[in-house]
């Protein structure tokens, strides 16, 4: 652990190494909460320490014009709000590139918080024909985090995936809010999850499955608005935790919840 204590205990002319994990474990931190850093993976930084101030010793690296403008991309993104919007939309489409898509794809739907601002911000971007194309083909195969669905023992895998699943679904649904999903395509992804949530609760040992996609289905209607078949919902929210073999009563409180909804 590296605290406030930790450094004053160095005397002058001292050098330290930060090594590779803690390093690793930062810019993982950063990427998640989306943070323009200049760390790079798996390289150690030393410090200098001396009574009045420390030196940084890293290695620089000259950076080409599609990296400056990547990374300004990222730092636009981090900024914009629903007041910054135009002029920072109008400068990332000048400055993106097609090698770029993927960054900005993924800064747009793995932060569900800011999915409206994101999805807002992707219609705009949208205008740039190719990239309207790569989002539809990412969007393709949006049901296929969905098709490995299934808890392990890493419990930092299953939180991991199980947000980029919420953070996904929050932004097809607000790409559906904003008119770049069809209400065809919008209501056949709903039923997909439902169709999940049917078939699981009568296996055994699929309880965090089943709460995990009543949840994510409890998300896309609170936020959509959207009419589908509640039967299931229904039918689940007057059973008992003994009525099929994985529901819990946190599902049976969440399709309650469901119910609710208008």
């Amino acid at each position: 652990m590296y605290s406030l204590s930790f450094f004053k205990n160095f005397g002058s002319n001292t050098f330290y190494e930060i090594k590779e994990e803690p390093i690793n474990n930062l810019l993982k931190i950063a990427k998640k909460m989306n943070i323009v850093t200049k760390l790079v993976e798996n390289q150690p930084i030393i410090y200098h320490f001396n009574k009045i101030s420390f030196v940084q010793k890293m290695n620089t690296k000259v950076l080409t014009d599609v990296e400056k403008n990547e990374i300004e991309i990222k730092s636009l993104m981090n900024k914009i709000t629903n007041e910054s919007y135009d002029e920072i939309s109008k400068t990332i489409i000048g400055l993106m590139e097609p090698c770029m898509f993927s960054t900005i794809f993924e800064i747009s739907y793995k932060n569900k918080f800011f999915s409206g601002i994101y999805s807002k911000l992707t219609m705009k971007l949208c205008e740039n024909v190719e990239y309207k194309e790569f989002i539809f083909k990412k969007l393709e195969v949006i049901t296929t985090l969905f098709d490995d669905i299934q808890y392990l023992e890493d419990e930092y895998a299953n939180n991991k995936k199980l947000d980029d699943r919420e953070a996904i679904s929050c932004f097809y649904t607000n790409l559906y809010i904003h008119g770049l999903i069809d209400k065809f395509s919008f209501e056949s992804f709903n039923y997909y999850i439902i169709s999940k949530i049917e078939y699981f609760m009568d296996i055994e040992n699929k309880k965090n499955e089943v709460e995990e996609l009543l949840n994510i289905l409890y998300i896309i209607l609170s936020l959509s608005s959207i009419n589908i078949d509640k039967t299931l919902a229904e039918k689940i929210s007057k059973s008992s935790n003994k009525t099929y073999k994985s529901i819990s009563n946190k599902s049976i409180f969440k399709c309650m919840d469901i119910m609710d909804l208008k």
